[in-house]
């Protein structure tokens, strides 16, 4: 290349940069172009201007929210406040209680009162509750454990959980709810209630009500203290002779039938003195308890512990004309003084229909009770020893022969029980009839080799029909624990001894899911006349002669 060209080339090359340059100075100018680095900074910028921009918002949120809490603070305050105004003034109490059985933090004001304790949260529940005695703890510790271990449906172990409970001079009742999460069982809670003034009010009724009851039966509560008193007096002899079977006997007569005048206090006591030794102390005890009992209703009743023997009798217009016929006639006489002391049966059998029902309601078990019969004429006297054992066999009856409800089959729900009074020739009888489960004669046989009451090579020997007689031996029981009502053995045996004693008999008849039939036969006293006849039982009338009221 010439020297021209390459100048001009220059020329060119300078022209072109020039212009580049020219266009770069009006773009800066104009802002069209940034360098990379004022590209930079100008980000930079821009994220500091959106940064400060969100934090203003946050400011913003952060002051409103600030605002809210305060608000809401106040509020979840004044609410829990008031709640725990409310907790805090409630009668009842709430506590929680965790798988160790500790009191939880966090219980009511009113836990204090109820358990007269300062101490309340850290302090295991038996000690708040006084429970005494190491059975007792372990039942209580046990019966809560089956709750935790949410085994068992929920509704039968909470059920399980023992609920009254003496806590000094309070009685407490306490029901259990559970506290889960996530279906773990995590705590319970107790709801705990004052139930003292409740129990007196139901004791008062009860008392009015058995009061009540005892006044429409009068004649029959009198004989029963007039026979108690006997029956006392005659153990207290047994203690000395060292016969320990009539001793518990006549104790267990006592509490049969003091049930049937709901004297549940001092039957439950008898219960308790049955336990220990048959000494004159436990005859003297039970004694006293009655006689408390009199003296303190005495002026309602009109019944004292020293009521005489002497039973007076109503004579009618008719009976009075009677004696008048027959008073030249010594023989005569005596005979109207016979009939003048014979009463129906339905008088001197005693409250036997609200026994039943009682025990029933006990045993949670629907009976009906029947008497029939009631009409006949009976020497009350001469059947005293006999007609106070009767309660024995009613509750050996509902206790044991009547099926609990839901397992009688086709059979009525409701079960029939029924007292028979009828009048023969030479005697009274007397049936006890139910229409439950029958005697299950294996198990009385197993029960009395158990107890060494009978040996297998007796038994070789034996009918059915006494094999089933084993019933009537003291101390023959198919309980393995004896209860309040049954289980010790001695109710039948008292019940046989009395109708021997008077020269009678007794036979029993069972059928499995038939029921079963006890026949008591006593014989009148020498020369008293019969009443009436039957063809199934032989009897002779009485002359028409009212009976005595």
């Amino acid at each position: 290349m010439s020297e021209q060209e390459d100048w001009k080339a220059r020329a060119i090359a300078a022209e072109r940069t020039a212009k580049v340059l020219k266009e770069k100075v009006w773009a800066l100018y104009n802002g069209e172009s940034q360098s990379p680095m004022q590209r930079q900074l100008a980000r930079a910028a821009q994220r500091q201007e959106q940064a400060r921009r969100r934090r203003e918002l946050l400011e913003v949120k952060a002051a409103e929210l600030a605002r809210y809490t305060e608000t809401l603070e106040v509020e979840v305050k004044e609410r829990t406040r008031d709640i725990r105004t409310i907790l805090d003034h409630v009668a009842s109490g709430f506590l929680l209680l965790g798988p160790d059985l500790v009191v939880r933090p966090g219980f009511t004001q009113s836990c204090h009162r109820l358990f007269e304790a300062t101490e309340i949260a850290g302090r295991p529940l038996c000690d708040l509750l006084r429970v005494d005695g190491a059975k007792q703890r372990e039942h209580v510790a046990l019966a809560f454990g089956q709750v935790f271990d949410d085994i068992l449906p929920e509704e039968v172990t909470v059920d399980l959980v023992p609920r009254r409970f003496a806590v000094g001079h309070r009685v407490l009742f306490i029901e259990t709810s559970v506290i889960r999460d996530e279906g773990a069982i995590t705590g319970v809670l107790l709801t705990v209630s004052d139930i003292t003034s409740l129990e007196e009010a139901q004791r008062k009724v009860r008392s009015n009500e058995r009061l009540i009851g005892i006044l429409t039966q009068r004649a029959a509560f009198q004989a029963f203290v007039v026979e108690t008193r006997a029956l006392l007096a005659a153990a207290r002899e047994a203690v000395a002779s060292n016969e320990e079977t009539f001793v518990r006997r006549a104790l267990h007569t006592v509490k049969g039938n003091s049930g049937a005048f709901d004297l549940y206090e001092l039957a439950d006591f008898i219960h308790e003195v049955e336990g220990g030794e048959m000494d004159a102390a436990s005859v003297d005890a039970v004694q006293a308890k009655l006689r408390a009992f009199l003296e303190a209703h005495g002026s309602a009743l009109g019944i004292a512990w020293d009521v005489s023997d002497h039973e007076s009798y109503e004579v009618s217009a008719a009976m009075l004309d009677a004696l008048r016929a027959v008073s030249g006639d010594a023989g005569s006489v005596e005979r109207w003084a016979r009939r003048l002391s014979l009463r129906r049966a339905a008088q001197v059998a005693g409250p036997l229909g609200h026994y039943v029902e009682k025990l029933a309601e006990r045993v949670e078990k629907e009976v009906a009770f029947v008497l029939r019969g009631g009409d006949v004429l009976v020497d009350g006297r001469h059947l005293r020893p006999v007609l106070q054992n009767l309660t024995h066999a009613l509750r050996n009856a509902v206790d044991h022969g009547i099926e609990p409800q839901g397992q009688r089959l086709d059979k009525p729900p409701c079960a029939r029980l029924e007292v028979a009074f009828e009048d023969g020739a030479d005697g009274w009888r007397i049936d006890i009839i139910d229409d439950g489960q029958g005697i299950d004669e294996e198990r009385v046989v197993r029960a009395a080799l158990r107890r060494g009451l009978v040996t297998e090579d007796a038994l070789a020997c034996m009918s059915r029909d006494e094999k089933l007689g084993l019933v009537f031996i003291d101390g023959l029981s198919t309980r393995d624990v004896a209860t309040d009502l049954s289980g010790r053995g001695v109710g039948m045996s008292a019940v046989k001894a009395s109708v021997e004693r008077l020269g009678g008999t007794v036979c029993i008849q069972s059928e499995a899911g038939v029921g079963t039939r006890i026949t008591l036969i006593v014989p009148k006293p020498v020369a008293a006349p019969p009443v009436s006849r039957s063809s199934r039982f032989p009897r002779r009338s009485y002359d028409s002669v009212a009976p005595a009221e």
